[in-house]
């Protein structure tokens, strides 16, 4: 069987980001189970990630699916309302940013489709916010002048 390089290739940067995360995660402080350091959810959360792309690099390895059909405008589109929410959230607010993340991802892949793609942003983006900011009271703001 020959391998999928490409699929193979996007497992090892799963693996990769895993790794990393744990590593970045594992220089805070992890404290115990019971007391749970700045370090400990980061340093899990990339083990998990690295066990996880373990298990997708077995699983596609010998696959015989084709490379993905992907054009640049995926990847600016997502990238770009990546970029966007990240410059802005703390400047006009979580609801606003992450309904500019939406729409932006949404452009990535035609059919657009006006009406659900801003409904889709608005009604995500309240459920976000609703549990960011008072179910993790995360320190932002819903909306910022």
């Amino acid at each position: 069987m020959k391998l999928n390089v490409w699929e193979s290739s996007a497992a090892g940067a799963i693996i990769l980001f895993g790794a990393v995360m744990a590593y970045v995660g594992s220089s805070y402080g992890i404290g115990t189970l019971s007391q749970m350091g700045p370090g400990y959810f980061p340093t899990v959360l990339g083990i998990v990630t690295v066990l996880l792309g373990i298990l997708t690099f077995l699983e596609v390895r010998n696959s015989e699916s084709p490379r993905p059909d992907a054009s640049p405008r995926v990847a600016i589109f997502i990238f770009g309302g990546l970029f966007v929410w990240a410059m802005l959230v703390e400047r006009i607010g979580l609801l606003p940013s992450s309904i500019m993340l939406i729409i932006l991802c949404s452009l990535a892949r035609p059919p657009i489709r006006p009406v659900p793609m801003v409904a889709t942003a608005v009604l995500v983006s309240l459920g976000a916010a609703v549990i960011f900011l008072y179910g993790f009271n995360l320190p932002l703001r819903m909306l910022r002048w």
